[in-house]
């Protein structure tokens, strides 16, 4: 489900539609956010972003929405 689009949308690193997908999920959604598994892919991958320099282009993508 969302953990599997998630990985997708990395690994097309396709951040805009990832972000988009993230801001628009419904509450059950975000509340499964909550769950120790997937908050820790999303902070790993968050990190990752920010280790490569992807910060500023994740910035503008939500600047942009």
């Amino acid at each position: 489900a969302f953990l599997d689009l998630f990985k997708t949308l990395w690994a097309e690193q396709d951040i805009q539609t990832l972000v988009k997908t993230i801001l628009s999920l419904p509450h059950w959604e975000t509340d499964r956010l909550s769950q120790p598994d997937v908050l820790n892919y999303v902070t790993q991958m968050v990190e990752l972003i920010s280790s490569k320099g992807m910060k500023v282009a994740l910035k503008q993508v939500l600047e942009a929405l």
